[in-house]
């Protein structure tokens, strides 16, 4: 009779538990995905200030009969540039920029700053408001400070044209 080596199926099963119970422990360690999850809130803000942007305008076309789109005007408790929602905190004391008071969003996981006299890429006056997540940078940053960190979200209302505002979702740092 020859003898016969190897391993039972009991060993076996044993072993491939302990391997999965091990990669499941460890693998999160050694992939990081919150990079991806920054971009993905961000993209999601991104989006939500343009749809937010586009209803409150057509909301105060509507209820001014397309006219009276001066240079700041209160709408709804809001305050506009050329018919669009600031991006900045204007005409009461909350210090919530003016966009994010039509939305809805968790105010503990933004990081938010304002710029009032910003500048578009065509070198036009603007209002900007700048976000990042708040686990990518703590709150009180400056805008340049966002900005610089190359994962965020711009929303800039301009002063002196009527356009629509500009969003710019910078996600190369994420």
């Amino acid at each position: 009779m020859t003898k016969q080596s190897g391993f039972t199926l009991i060993e076996l099963i044993l072993v491939i538990i302990l391997l999965g119970v091990l990669s499941v422990t460890a693998l999160p360690r050694f992939v990081d995905l919150s990079g991806e999850a920054n971009a993905a809130v961000l993209k999601t803000m991104a989006g939500t200030l343009r749809s937010t942007a586009n209803i409150a305008h057509t909301k105060a076309i509507i209820a001014r009969r397309n006219g009276g789109f001066t240079n700041g005007f209160d709408f709804d408790g809001v305050y506009f540039d050329k018919g669009y929602p600031l991006g900045t905190s204007f005409g009461d004391s909350d210090g919530v920029p003016e966009i994010l008071e039509l939305v809805e969003y968790g105010s503990n996981d933004f990081t938010i700053a304002e710029n009032f006299n910003g500048q578009s890429i065509s070198g036009e006056l603007t209002r900007e408001m700048y976000i990042t997540t708040r686990n990518r940078m703590a709150s009180g940053a400056g805008h340049t400070q966002i900005a610089a960190s190359g994962c965020y979200v711009s929303y800039e209302t301009y002063v002196d044209a009527y356009k629509a505002p500009e969003i710019i979702v910078d996600l190369s740092g994420c």
